[in-house]
């Protein structure tokens, strides 16, 4: 969904959006495909030229495979977001001096995204932060005794690696004539 940050009022706008009204949905497919979703926001102008607020709460599941066991689940995927927008500056090649300076009115507590002005994709934003929230090696959720609860497996202090046969590295030439035994 691109929403174009001019005709946005002084008050804000609001969006409510799911997969019934699905104007995210092909942002999200890859990410939660069979799971249902909400997303409720506000995003309004700063006092300040073109920067922009967006807030609002995502609410979903998703599915994935325990990079620990590797077996299936599925687990919440809910989360808060409070972050400022602003129009990518363009760059010349020549230039070495940085661009986007924030007053120190702004709160650097929040995390800036860059959108290409005016056109700003709230759902590929969602999608940024749900990938990330989900990380690159999703696990379940652990009891409060560290163990996990789709496999049972003490998570406390242990370190997660995995061995497959075959895919060590190879063997070097040096490490081969090494072995070699020479008769006399």
């Amino acid at each position: 969904m691109k929403i174009n940050m001019s005709e946005i009022k002084e008050t804000g706008a609001d969006y409510e959006i799911s997969n019934k009204t699905g104007e995210i949905h092909e942002n999200l497919k890859a990410l939660i495909p069979n799971h249902n979703y909400s997303l409720k926001c506000h995003i309004r102008p700063l006092d300040q030229s073109s920067l922009f607020e967006i807030s609002g709460q995502f609410k979903s599941k998703y599915s994935a495979e325990c990079s620990r066991c590797a077996e299936d689940f599925t687990d919440d995927l809910d989360f808060r977001f409070n972050d400022l927008l602003m129009p990518e500056v363009p760059v010349a090649k020549d230039e070495n001096q940085s661009h986007g300076q924030l007053s120190q009115e702004v709160s650097t507590e929040k995390e800036c995204f860059e959108y290409p002005n005016p056109w700003f994709d709230l759902g590929l934003y969602i999608h940024e932060i749900a990938f990330v929230k989900i990380g690159t090696f999703p696990t379940p959720k652990c009891d409060a005794k560290g163990i996990c609860t789709l496999c049972g497996i003490d998570t406390n202090n242990k370190k997660f690696e995995y061995h497959d046969i075959g895919f060590e590295g190879k063997e070097s030439a040096f490490d081969k004539l090494k072995a070699l035994k020479i008769k006399q």
